[in-house]
């Protein structure tokens, strides 16, 4: 009799003991958490001041330079990239630094849209050409950067201490080219405008088109938007004087531009895009004079409310 009340009396407060863990095991167990504090430099902004977030949680943080500036580096954190996760298993704090832009060059030689014929000739196919180009303010080197517009290929020559550079190309083709100016305390890096050439040598029957070159908007501009449309124009020249046909390739990033309905192969060098407000749009121009072919480089804007 005794036996069976103290088995029964253990089974109650084993039952009871569960029940009390059962109720109140749910309240009694704190989520881990962690804080994260995002400062940013001057010349720029962040996507967010942080917070505090579980473990585990994966943050997006974006550094974005105002105008006339760059992302230099994160402090806090190891990334060379504009845009980080942090996922969180500690307290962090980080600072986005940022840096002004060096002031771009000014080119001089060779000229935009222009027939040279100053290259020395090396042999039947090559020549050498000097690049020219004037310094805007302090300046740690320069990059050159020729592109064979025909073939698609590029030549770059990086960390030039002068403001002039002979190359040897091969002559009878169309190049554009551009210098970045590099800065000499952080390395960030200003490209300058694009100008185009042909390199003469000893003749041919024609001449690739001049690549179509940005009227409105400029490369970077703010644009308002009219109507639900932005007015994109271009203008192209050919040292043949042919008839030019152009088409018109549109989109919302540099990987994903499609013709522009009614814009393939036509005369017209002036065209209305459908855009939403606050959104960043990319165009480019192929230019076509009936033998061969030229494309202008990708141009972004960015439209306002």
């Amino acid at each position: 009799m005794k036996a069976s009340l103290r088995f029964f009396t253990a089974l109650f407060l084993f039952g009871l003991i569960l029940s009390c863990s059962s109720e109140g095991g749910g309240g009694s167990s704190d989520t881990e958490t962690f804080k994260l504090v995002v400062n940013a430099s001057t010349g720029g902004t962040v996507s967010t001041s942080g917070g505090t977030y579980e473990r585990g949680t994966q943050v997006e943080v974006t550094a974005a330079p105002n105008s006339n500036y760059g992302f230099v580096s994160w402090d806090g954190f190891s990334s060379q990239s504009e845009t980080i996760i942090i996922v969180m298993f500690r307290d962090y704090e980080i600072t986005a630094n940022f840096g002004a832009l060096p002031q771009e060059a000014s080119l001089v030689f060779p000229e935009n849209q222009t027939s040279c014929q100053e290259g020395e000739a090396i042999d039947e196919l090559n020549s050498s050409l000097r690049f020219e180009w004037d310094a805007n303010g302090p300046v740690g080197n320069y990059n050159l950067i020729i592109t064979n517009e025909e073939q698609q290929e590029t030549k770059s020559i990086y960390g030039i201490n002068a403001t002039q550079t002979e190359v040897n190309l091969v002559h009878d083709i169309l190049y554009s080219w551009y210098v970045e100016t590099v800065s000499p305390t952080d390395g960030l890096v200003k490209a300058s405008e694009s100008f185009s050439f042909y390199l003469e040598g000893d003749g041919r029957e024609n001449h690739v088109p001049f690549p179509a070159a940005a009227i409105e908007p400029l490369n970077g501009a703010a644009v308002d938007v009219i109507n639900g449309q932005v007015q994109l124009e271009w203008r192209s020249t050919d040292l043949d004087d042919d008839d030019l046909l152009y088409t018109l390739y549109f989109g919302p990033s540099k990987d994903d531009l499609n013709i522009v309905s009614g814009y393939g192969s036509v005369p017209e060098n002036r065209a209305g895009v459908n855009v939403e407000p606050n959104s960043i749009y990319y165009w480019q121009v192929r230019t076509y004079d009936g033998n061969s072919s030229s494309f202008s480089p990708i141009y972004g804007f960015r439209t306002l409310n």
